[in-house]
């Protein structure tokens, strides 16, 4: 849409259909929008349900579109503003009328904001809280028109376009920024759009699924409109966009490419190599090996020179996708032109001329993963693995980190500071598991554009001068907002004065190895633990048996258990799988893909149990550890028990996810509970707790209300959706009545729910207690206003000796408080209701 700023590529040929020919009997007064329907013979409760099937398609898209679109642009707008359908609308060459927001901007929400700008406070904040209600409901209708179907039925579509509905969804988002004052300073920008349309063309264009997957619903919608006009990424070497037709939403196709690639394609040149046994040398004595290149002269060829790093040698640590050339599985080699442009990198960090020779004294030291961590694993295996054990230590000890990715290697000087932000935003680097640590440690960021290195603290600042027209700054703010917690998160480096508990033995000694993270603290808080899952739930790894190494790096936990616990699972697997394996390689370096054995037996695709078990250990010990006064010991976050998913199998942490990495499938968990939870039925505030492992080794202890089911009043099977009735015990802010939908767990425990609930009061006697079901609810407050709350199934399997239920996991449920009149048929049906009796608020459960 034109009142957007366009990026540097073609705008994608998407046209708006405009289907109204005339304005419609809305005028400026905010109750005529919300009672139009009704004056169209429209039942607002079927649109409210969308229950699209009830209304003729080409009459009911016309009025939707007059009704989200100059409907509610009358609506909001004052009436010192007219609004003129030509305003709005383009002809094309064969009569054909197209919707267009060129004039939006200049002559329709400047004025407004001049007019707002102007009105008493009061008067302008009960505006805005008008113009609020009208726009939910606006949104609310605008993103379920924009959804693909995601299931078979009657009516596949809804009765708008998709091409019609994103005009309405843009309009809706632009008006709702407009309205957010600097005095009410409440910006309604909640998702207007599923995004589907938006995504469906950045994939057209030729971008990555796997890519456009990864903003889908990171972003607003303006942002991904930005993103559709920065054109189809190409790659430096051979200046062609890449073929991204086998990728997927979980994996870029074209990251499997790892051979050693030249800076150009009909490049030959020779081969460097950095002395491996000094490197490994390097290791053992825990210092960090750099290299720098020295050009070809009349009496030498050219090499890579080798030193060690020191407070008097700063070097540049190198972070970058295996994939896009600077990889090598084969060993510890890389192309004379690769290390050619990284010293020439390098050189413009460190201010070093072009004319200066580069010889040991006169270039810039760095580090590359590919030369300085030994790739022969057989011979160097305990240097391969204390070097992964360094990795945290070298990226913070780094003078700079300099981030190289192929998509941002295309730009050149002229490209703006925003496209510079969105093609990081857009790029596999920032999706990929090891790239994050190395922007987490960095003192200061380089980004590789083209052949330039710009200074992060450059870009930052360039970011804040953009111009406000085409919301540029807008975009760059949402951009910047997700690189800072990225680039120098501050709560990773949260800290205590308070003298540590002494640490028990093994899996107690959290601490790193001497010299491997120096003046850190092995505190470890949910809100830490909570800030790395939420970045990693984006992100993906070739070897997925990297990641609880990973996190151990991250959350400056004991690595090296981590990696023996890994190890050791692995061997066991090659006894069973593949009895020759432990002969060979046990993994490539990481963001190097495994190759597959003929045997279906692939225990490197696979996440390390063991590993993920032992971490967890790790971190629970770490929180114990956490001063009573910064919060209530634990650090796991009470919501990790509600998300779908694949869970590991050992007993006692049957809650945990398998990988919190990306998967495709919905595995985020709310990190916004409240740190007090008021409790009305006693009148007392209390600090909610952070999850902590069970010591009697029962699973996760979380603080939550919960239901436990007393009765299934019923002579036929329980259905998949069914009311509860808490009507008897009601407890203040809770529903009495609600209505759920369960889902059974990808595996184990559960089964359906016909298998689990008993079918009659007979039958209970003989299947279990009733009171052995029972429902943990995601939620404190006001559950019974809310729109919908998940919650879980679980089964009670007994008390725990520290207090509470212990119960196991059973599926998914997801409720909506309902009112006891709502006139659903199946609401009515006995056989559907479920009573139950509310736990309280404070309530203690040890989940499995």
């Amino acid at each position: 849409m034109e009142h957007i700023h366009s990026g540097s590529g073609k705008r994608p040929e998407l046209q708006f259909p405009c289907l109204v020919s005339r304005l419609n009997t809305i005028t400026n007064r905010k109750c005529q929008w919300h009672e139009y329907p009704k004056v169209r013979d429209y039942d607002f409760e079927d649109i409210r349900f969308y229950q699209w099937q009830k209304f003729p398609a080409r009459e009911f898209a016309t009025f939707l579109q007059d009704w989200l679109f100059f409907g509610l642009l009358r609506a909001i707008l004052p009436a010192e503003i007219v609004v003129r359908v030509d305003d709005f609308v383009r002809t094309n060459d064969r009569g054909e009328r197209y919707i267009t927001t060129h004039k939006l901007v200049n002559d329709y929400l400047k004025p407004w904001e001049k007019i707002l700008s102007e009105m008493p406070e009061e008067e302008m904040r009960k505006l805005t809280k008008e113009n609020r209600r009208v726009l939910e409901k606006a949104r609310n209708l605008s993103y379920h028109l924009s959804e693909l179907p995601r299931a078979l039925g009657p009516h596949l579509f809804p009765p708008l376009q998709l091409e019609c509905v994103l005009p309405c969804a843009l309009l809706g988002h632009a008006l709702s920024i407009s309205n957010a004052s600097p005095i009410t300073n409440d910006a309604l920008c909640h998702a207007w759009t599923t995004g589907d349309l938006i995504a469906e063309q950045m994939e057209l264009q030729g971008w990555c699924p796997f890519i456009v997957c990864g903003i889908k619903h990171s972003h607003d919608i303006t942002t991904r409109c930005y993103f559709t006009t920065l054109g189809r990424p190409k790659t430096k070497k051979y200046k062609t966009p890449r073929n991204h037709a086998r990728c997927t939403d979980t994996l870029c196709d074209q990251t499997r490419i790892k051979d050693a690639q030249h800076t150009t394609q009909h490049c030959t040149c020779a081969t460097l190599l950095p002395p491996v046994a000094r490197v490994a040398e390097a290791i053992r004595n825990a210092s960090t090996p750099v290299l720098q290149y020295l050009p070809p002269t009349d009496s030498a060829l050219s090499s890579l020179s080798f030193g060690f790093s020191n407070s008097s040698s700063p070097y540049v640590a190198i972070s970058h996708v295996w994939a896009d050339g600077l990889g090598n599985p084969r060993g510890n080699e890389t192309p004379d032109c690769q290390a050619k442009r990284l010293q020439q990198a390098v050189d413009r960090i460190f201010h070093i001329p072009k004319n200066s020779k580069s010889t040991g004294s006169g270039g810039g030291w760095w580090w590359l993963d590919t030369l300085c961590v030994p790739a022969d694993k057989k011979k160097y295996e305990k240097e391969y693995e204390k070097a992964i054990r360094q990795m945290k230590m070298i990226y913070a000890q780094a003078d700079s980190v300099l981030i190289i990715d192929s998509g941002l290697e295309t730009c050149d000087d002229d490209t703006s500071t925003l496209e510079v932000l969105a093609r990081l935003r857009l790029s596999n680097w920032i999706r990929r598991l090891w790239c994050y640590q190395e922007g987490q440690f960095a003192k200061s960021i380089y980004v590789l554009v083209g052949s330039t290195p710009r200074s992060w603290d450059d870009i930052a600042d360039a970011a804040i001068q953009l111009p406000r027209e085409g919301y540029q700054r807008r975009i760059a703010e949402e951009l910047m907002n997700t690189y800072s917690k990225l680039f120098f998160p501050r709560i990773m480096n949260e800290t205590f004065v308070d003298e540590p508990e002494p640490l028990d033995s093994g899996v107690g000694a959290i601490n790193m190895e001497v010299g491997e993270v120096p003046g850190e603290s092995p505190f470890i808080t949910e809100r830490v633990l909570s800030e790395v899952i939420e970045q990693l739930s984006n992100r993906v790894a070739t070897n997925i048996r990297d990641e609880p190494q990973c996190l151990s790096l991250l959350l400056n936990l004991n690595t090296k258990l981590v990696q023996d616990a890994v190890k050791e699972e692995e061997c066991e697997e090659c006894k069973v799988n593949e009895p020759n394996c432990a002969e060979g390689d046990r993994g490539d370096p990481p963001g190097v893909e495994q190759k597959k054995s003929s045997d279906s037996n692939d225990h490197f695709s696979i996440p390390s149990e063991a590993g993920m078990v032992m971490l967890l250990r790790l971190a629970n010990q770490a929180a114990k550890l956490t001063p009573d006064h910064v919060r209530p010991r634990g650090c796991f976050p009470p919501s990790m028990i509600f998300p779908t998913g694949r869970r590991l199998r050992r007993r006692g942490f049957r809650w945990a996810p398998q990988s919190y990495l990306y998967s495709g499938a919905l595995q985020s968990f709310s990190s916004f509970l409240p740190l007090k939870v008021h409790d009305a039925r006693f009148r007392i505030t209390r600090d909610r707790p952070s999850g902590l492992l069970c010591e009697s080794e029962h699973g996760l202890r979380v603080m939550y209300p919960g239901l436990l089911i007393t009765d299934i009043d019923s002579v036929r099977p329980v259905a998949e959706h069914f009311i509860i009735d808490s009507s008897d015990e009601p407890i203040e802010g809770m529903p009495k009545f609600w209505r759920c939908t369960y889902t059974k767990d990808v595996q184990g425990g559960g089964g359906a729910w016909e298998d689990i609930a008993p079918r009659s009061n007979s039958d209970s006697c003989d299947k279990m207690d009733m009171r052995q079901l029972a429902i943990i609810v995601d939620g404190f407050n006001n559950l019974d206003s809310s729109q919908s709350f998940s919650s879980i199934l679980v089964k009670v399997t007994g008390e725990c000796p520290e207090g509470g239920y212990t119960v196991q996991r059973l599926g998914r449920l997801v409720g909506a408080a309902t009112p006891k009149d709502d006139d659903y048929e199946w609401m009515r049906d006995p056989w559907l209701r479920v009573k139950g009796s509310w736990l309280p608020l404070t309530q203690m459960w040890c989940v499995d």
